[in-house]
C-alpha cells in the first residue's frame, strides 16, 4: 500500500534537450564569428599601456609634435 502512495506523488521529469548538429554547426560559426571580429578589435586598437615598470615619481612620457 506504501508503494502505490508514493508512485502517485513522483513527478515526471522533462524531456531531456538534445541540440542537432544544425544547431551545434550554427553556434560553431557564430563563436567564430565573433572571435574573427575580437581579433580584427583587438588589431586595429592601440596597444593599452599596462604601466608595468614605470616608476611612480617619473612623470608620463609626453607625445613628441
Amino acid at each position: 500500500m506504501a508503494a502505490s502512495g508514493m508512485a502517485s506523488h513522483s513527478h515526471v521529469l522533462p524531456p531531456i534537450y538534445w541540440p542537432s548538429r544544425r544547431q551545434d554547426r550554427l553556434a560553431i560559426e557564430r563563436a567564430k564569428d565573433v572571435v574573427k571580429t575580437a581579433q580584427q578589435v583587438l588589431h586595429e586598437c592601440p596597444e593599452p599601456d599596462t604601466f608595468l615598470g614605470r616608476k611612480t615619481h617619473e612623470p608620463f612620457p609626453q607625445a613628441e609634435e
